[in-house]
């Protein structure tokens, strides 16, 4: 049983909080059973959903999460004016039976249920398309601003954490392509497991990011990656990953955690006449 943390409320012990390994960085800490994250690394993780966006109302940008749709000053409009229709609510209500206009075309109308705003079931329906038009039209406007963030960004130049090349990139990804990324998220899953005091083959995959470093340089001084197909033929190794499936790549990967570039090559070519059915282009004669 995992050790926890107790109060006393009346006389009797309470757990209300366990000892567990975050999920992110391995830290021990004490939380409810639905924390799952230490509290660092659940404010980078909140941090992450952040961004800025269009207030429905005003048409102003402002930082906010997912589900934040208008800014602070029309927040406070709007908790204004449901609390006054509330009151108006209690105070005046209406009768069945009574007259009112309709919100959409004026038309007087017979009021037959206590929410009725419309004359007819046509103004309810064009009033409903009417409110998509509008979330439609601020959503664009989000997304205007969100393809110039992008813009932006692809403009910016990173540099790979796995094997150190230099990339662009439109997303916040630290690493230059698939292979980079499983590979790092293999360090980063040891790391992990060592800090919760399980045992993990961090040193190997530390030299293996390091040989692949080594080839990476070697490959800018002019020194390509060649393999070899099974007719003989040389082929850049890093041209050949662009031509691999993805799922496929991430499968074999997965398979071969520490292997040269002719054998990953051979294996996905192996992989991927089993999967389609018909040789792979680059492992093909011509």
């Amino acid at each position: 049983m995992a050790s926890g943390v107790f109060k006393y409320h009346r006389g009797r012990r309470m757990k209300y909080r366990t000892k567990k390994a975050c999920l992110d960085c391995g830290k021990s800490f004490y939380g409810s059973a639905d924390k799952l994250y230490c509290d660092e690394c659940a404010k980078k993780r909140k941090s992450n959903v952040m961004r800025i966006r269009v207030c429905r109302m005003c048409g102003k940008e402002f930082p906010g999460g997912p589900r934040a749709f208008y800014c602070q000053n029309c927040r406070k409009i709007r908790t204004k004016e449901a609390q006054k229709r509330f009151r108006q609510g209690k105070t005046a209500k209406r009768k069945l039976g009574s007259v009112d206009k309709c919100e959409l075309c004026g038309k007087e109308y017979i009021v037959t249920a206590g929410r009725q705003k419309y004359c007819s079931e046509k103004c309810q329906h064009e009033a409903g398309l009417l409110l998509q038009k509008e979330y439609k039209s601020a959503y664009n406007k989000e997304t205007e601003q969100t393809k110039k963030k992008l813009e932006k960004n692809s403009k910016k130049q990173k540099i790979c954490e796995y094997c150190g090349k230099k990339f662009h990139s439109t997303t916040a990804s630290n690493t230059c392509g698939d292979y980079c990324r499983y590979k790092q998220s293999q360090i980063r899953n040891a790391r992990a497991r060592i800090n919760r005091g399980e045992k993990a083959n961090l040193d190997t995959l530390l030299k293996e990011r390091d040989e692949y470093r080594s080839k990476v340089n070697d490959n800018k001084r002019g020194m390509r990656m060649n393999v070899k197909n099974r007719y003989g033929k040389e082929i850049d190794f890093d041209e050949t990953l662009k031509l691999m499936d993805a799922d496929l790549r991430e499968n074999v990967a997965y398979e071969l955690s520490l292997s040269s570039d002719q054998e990953f090559f051979d294996k996905y070519a192996e992989a991927h006449k089993k999967k389609f059915g018909i040789a792979w282009g680059p492992d093909q004669e011509k």
